[in-house]
């Protein structure tokens, strides 16, 4: 017998309705529970299962069974984890949440019990709705949380490496209790406005408590505090400076710095004001990228791709030049395929002083092998550039001329100039460009449609028909069916 067909099952198995379990009342269900002895494992998670739906749907009912486990001492793991669960997808009043923390606040061996969903009925408490813990409970909030906190730091889980350290941060109770406290900091900021100056006593002693750590909670939690540092920045420089800044440092500890730059990377924005201070970590992590950062290594060089295109911060690129030389080829091309897509939302005044500025200038290094020899596929990057450069095009197009390239048949970039106005603009460059890129081809492009429309426009003008032959000859050489009379509308 090859294969088997029967009834499949979706969900754990059923034990009791939801309608069952709420018309139970609190001693009978314990006395259930207590007793139950399943036959299948599943059947305990199915049963929890309803207890959560049923606890979500009524508060009171789900109240009174936690009081009866109170009085009674019994800390069935199982049911306290879905109570707390159903209070963490129920949308609490301000009355319930005072009761909710009240009793966190009171029962530690809770707190141990459920860390997990402890943590995540703070974080869930902080997400902008309107059944959001109530401000002027965040003292008490954060009373369960750094209970919750003291529990994770007494965890005995380790994790030696991660590809990606902040979803791993996120998934843990320290990593989600560090998101509710950034929250409760940021509403706080929010409320106060003007009147904000540094960071609160008690969110100084626990942050730093948390980025001073030696706990495995507390390499989780620096990550997620790491991602927020433009924040932390806004909300206390001296203090970030001090604290959060020096947590990037690849040559003082490297495993923390992969944590942080792998929070910040994902999660985290810059200024120039931070860039002053965070520049220097940077430069320190050029070594590591290719070899460490493994996942987010090409949002390092998007990062970094970014800063050149926008940052005021280092006018003459030092820093990109001292990153090309650091790092291999496959992290050179990625920069410069970054670097393409800011210049796309660029404007034309911006891009215009900044190919004054220094692009020239890399551009013309790049050719003479400064600070390394620039390779075919870096150059068709580099060339892509050039359809967002349309003040500077005549300039661009020389320094393109000069660029060898691969064959760029997986490209876009002629269907993007037969559709831009450059074409009309500059058709003696734009010719030229074509030519240079169907010279370096060993095969007909995949998109095919800006030939019609580029060619003929390229046909009429007096300054691209000599090119526009020579065009119409390579698509010849590639196959292309029309060449010959598109040739002889240059004529």
């Amino acid at each position: 017998m090859d294969a088997w067909v029967g009834p499949v099952r979706v969900g754990f198995p059923p034990v009791l309705s939801v309608r069952e379990v709420k018309e139970k009342k609190p001693e009978e269900l314990l006395e259930f529970i207590s007793n139950f002895k399943p036959d299948d494992p599943l059947e305990l998670h199915g049963l929890m299962d309803k207890v959560r739906e049923a606890a979500s749907e009524s508060y009171d009912w789900s109240r009174k069974v936690v009081q009866l486990l109170l009085e009674r001492d019994l800390w069935i793991s199982e049911l306290w984890n879905a109570l707390i669960s159903a209070w963490r997808q129920k949308g609490l009043t301000a009355e319930q949440w005072q009761e909710i923390l009240s009793l966190l606040d009171s029962n530690d061996k809770v707190i141990d019990l459920c860390l997990y969903e402890v943590s995540n009925l703070l974080e869930g408490g902080t997400k902008g709705t309107e059944h959001d813990i109530p401000t002027a409970m965040f003292s008490d909030a954060k009373i369960v949380a750094r209970k919750a906190w003291a529990a994770c730091e007494r965890s005995a889980e380790k994790q030696e490496e991660a590809e990606d350290w902040l979803f791993v941060a996120i998934n843990r109770p320290a990593g989600t209790l560090l998101e509710f406290w950034l929250r409760t900091l940021s509403r706080n900021r929010q409320e106060l406005g003007d009147q904000w100056k540094d960071l609160p006593s008690e969110d100084e002693r626990f942050l730093s408590r948390v980025v001073s750590g030696d706990s495995y909670a507390a390499e989780l939690g620096r990550v997620v505090v790491a991602s927020q540092v433009f924040f932390l920045f806004s909300t206390d420089e001296n203090w970030t400076i001090q604290h959060v800044i020096p947590l990037f440092s690849c040559t003082t500890n490297l495993r923390r710095a992969l944590q942080a730059w792998h929070g910040y990377l994902v999660w985290g924005s810059w200024s120039d004001r931070l860039l002053e201070h965070l520049l220097p970590k940077y430069g320190e992590a050029f070594p590591f990228v290719n070899s460490h950062f493994g996942k987010v290594r090409d949002a390092f060089c998007d990062h970094l791709a970014g800063i050149a295109a926008f940052s005021k911060i280092d006018p003459s690129k030092r820093l990109v030049y001292r990153f090309l030389a650091a790092v291999t080829e496959e992290e050179r091309i990625k920069w410069a395929a970054s670097f393409g897509q800011g210049l796309k939302g660029m404007e034309d005044a911006a891009k215009s002083a900044m190919w004054t500025q220094w692009l020239r200038q890399y551009w013309k290094d790049r050719l003479e092998g400064i600070p390394v020899a620039l390779t075919e596929k870096e150059g068709e990057e580099m060339v892509e550039w050039s359809i967002h450069l349309g003040s500077v095009f005549s300039e661009v197009v020389a320094n393109v001329l000069l660029t060898s390239i691969p064959d760029m048949q997986g490209s876009f970039i002629l269907t993007e100039l037969s559709e831009s106005d450059l074409r009309k603009q500059y058709p003696k460059e734009s010719s030229a460009l074509v030519l240079h890129v169907l010279r370096n081809a060993r095969a007909m492009p995949w998109d095919t449609r800006w030939i019609e429309p580029l060619v003929t426009e390229l046909a009429s003008s007096t300054e691209s028909k000599p090119d526009t032959r020579l065009i119409c000859d390579e698509l010849a050489r590639l196959g292309y069916p029309d060449a010959q009379r598109l040739k002889k509308l240059a004529s």
